[in-house]
């Protein structure tokens, strides 16, 4: 569904990632299923191709005191041979949508990858507060907004932030400084 406040969203992510964005709408199976998701090279990263969801925060209720509902926007980056990357954040996306799953920083999605890869080393995501580019929280007329980068892992990796917390697993990664838009990296643990 298309509004105002997605639009306003469209209209941050150009400002933010590059004019050169294109919008695709993904459906899934459950009922009224349906996210935009949108894409574009970003000039600061001429390699690489940002993809956010628009949309995702219209499916979060009002979990706070105010007339206004909380939600997020998911954030998936990778180099441009890694064409299923906006499908794979669909996937992120219905996964919240239709299957009602937690999202918020720390948290992991297992095995998503695996949808769209064969034996990928690098096969579960873990959400962030973004570090890329100058993502902020937006205040709407009919929500406020947070942005979550979704950063793949290993099982090594994951199997390190369940034991030692999702931010020690962040420090692993900014000690080593990975390259999260390779979906083909060698993990760190």
């Amino acid at each position: 569904m298309t509004t105002d406040s997605n639009k306003r969203i469209a209209r941050y992510l150009r400002s933010t990632i590059g004019k050169d964005i294109s919008i695709s709408a993904y459906q899934d199976e459950g009922p009224g299923s349906r996210i935009d998701i949108a894409s574009a090279k970003c000039i600061d990263f001429p390699d690489v191709v940002f993809h956010s969801t628009i949309g995702l925060s219209d499916y979060f209720g009002n979990n706070n005191a105010s007339a206004r509902a909380n939600g997020f926007e998911l954030i998936f980056t990778a180099y441009h041979e890694f064409k299923f990357a906006a499908a794979a954040l669909s996937t992120f996306a219905f996964n919240v949508i239709n299957d009602k799953m937690k999202i918020g920083s720390g948290i992991i999605f297992d095995s998503v990858l695996t949808l769209y890869r064969t034996n990928p080393q690098i096969k579960h995501v873990l959400f962030v507060e973004p570090f890329l580019l100058d993502f902020r929280p937006m205040d709407l007329p009919d929500k406020q907004v947070d942005w979550l980068l979704a950063v793949p892992i290993s099982d090594s990796e994951r199997k390190h932030a369940d034991k030692n917390g999702s931010y020690a697993l962040q420090e692993l990664f900014d000690d080593a400084q990975i390259d999260i838009f390779d979906l083909d990296r060698s993990p760190v643990i």
